[in-house]
C-alpha cells in the first residue's frame, strides 16, 4: 500500500492563478526542489487542457483526475521517494502561522485530536486485492481471456461494452474493479498491447477507423470490463452473467471503511468551513 500524503494548509491570499505573470518564474523555482514531481503535474494539467479543447472531456480538473482517462498520466507519478512532492508541515504552515494565532491554533489542535482517533486495520480491502491478484494472473499470465477479447475486437462476438462505446456521445464512467494501482497497471498495459497488435492486423477493421485519441477510452471502457468479467467467470467458475453481476456490484464496503470515509468527510467539511471564514475575513477588511 502506498504511503498516504499528508495535507497542508496555505493562506488564501498567497495563492496565484496558474497562468499568472510569474508562472514561469514560480515553476522554475519549484523545479529546483521538486523537478520530477512538477514536470508530472504540468503534464497532467496539459493533458487535461488538451482533452477539454478537443471535447473528449468536459468536467472539472478534479473530475478528470479521478477519471480513468487520466490514469496513463497519473501512473507516471515518481516512484522514488526522493522525487516525490513532499512538503513538511512546517513549510505548509509557515505562512499561515504569520496570519493566524489563537483561533487557528485551537482549531488545528481540535483537528489533530479528531484525526488521532486511529482505527484498526481493515482486512476486507487487502482480501479484495488478494482475490483480484488471481484475476490479474488469469488475464495477463495465463492469457485466458484473449480469445474473447479478440472476438469482440473483430466483431465475431457481441459486447454490450463495445455497443455502449460506439453509441455514447460522451465517455461513460466505467467501474475498473481493480483498486490496486499495480494490478491495474499490469492489466492496462497488457490490454493496450493486445489492442495495438489487433489494430496492426487486418482482422479488426473497426479499430482501423478509430482515432488515436480513442485508444485509451477503448481499452478502459471495452477491453477492461470484458477481461475482468470473463476472468471472474473463469476463476470463480460461474456463468458469465453471474460474473457480470459481481463486476457491476463491485466490492462490498466494510463498516470500518465507512467510518474512515465519514471521518474524512467530517475533516474536509471543517477545513472548508475554516477556508470560508478566512475568505470572508480577507474580503471584509476595510481598504486603508
Amino acid at each position: 500500500a502506498g504511503e498516504k500524503c499528508k495535507p497542508f494548509t496555505v493562506v488564501l491570499k498567497t495563492l496565484k492563478p496558474f497562468d499568472c505573470e510569474e508562472a514561469n518564474e514560480l515553476q522554475c523555482k519549484a523545479k529546483e526542489k521538486y523537478d520530477t514531481a512538477i514536470d508530472w503535474a504540468l503534464e497532467l494539467i496539459t493533458d487535461y487542457r488538451i482533452r477539454i479543447a478537443c471535447g473528449s472531456f468536459s468536467g472539472s480538473f478534479l473530475e478528470y483526475f479521478a477519471h480513468d482517462m487520466s490514469y496513463p498520466v497519473r501512473r507516471k507519478y515518481p516512484k522514488a521517494a526522493s522525487e516525490r512532492l513532499t512538503i513538511s508541515s512546517d513549510e505548509g504552515m509557515e505562512a499561515r502561522d504569520e496570519d493566524h494565532t489563537e483561533d487557528g491554533c485551537s482549531e488545528q489542535h481540535e483537528d489533530v485530536c479528531r484525526s488521532s482517533k486511529r482505527l484498526l486495520p481493515d482486512r476486507t480491502h487487502a482480501a479484495h486485492n488478494r482475490a483480484n491478484e488471481k484475476l490479474v494472473h488469469f488475464i495477463v499470465k495465463q492469457r485466458m481471456v484473449d480469445q474473447r477479447l479478440l472476438a469482440v475486437i473483430s466483431g465475431q462476438q457481441q459486447s454490450r461494452w463495445f455497443r455502449s462505446f460506439l453509441s455514447a456521445s460522451r465517455r461513460r464512467v466505467v467501474n475498473i474493479y481493480l483498486e490496486d494501482d499495480q494490478q491495474l497497471d499490469q492489466v492496462y498495459w497488457y490490454l493496450n498491447e493486445l489492442y495495438a497488435n489487433a489494430r496492426a492486423s487486418a482482422s479488426a477493421p473497426l479499430l482501423a477507423k478509430m482515432r488515436s485519441m480513442e485508444r485509451v477510452p477503448f481499452v478502459l471502457d471495452v477491453l477492461l470490463p470484458e477481461a475482468i468479467i470473463h476472468a471472474i467467470a473463469g476463476v470463480d467458475n460461474v456463468p458469465v452473467k453471474k460474473a457480470e453481476e459481481k463486476y457491476l456490484r463491485g466490492r462490498c464496503i466494510s463498516n470500518r471503511e465507512r467510518q474512515e470515509f465519514d471521518l474524512m468527510i467530517e475533516q474536509q467539511m471543517r477545513k472548508k468551513s475554516k477556508r470560508q471564514r478566512t475568505s470572508v475575513a480577507l474580503f471584509s477588511d476595510p481598504i486603508s
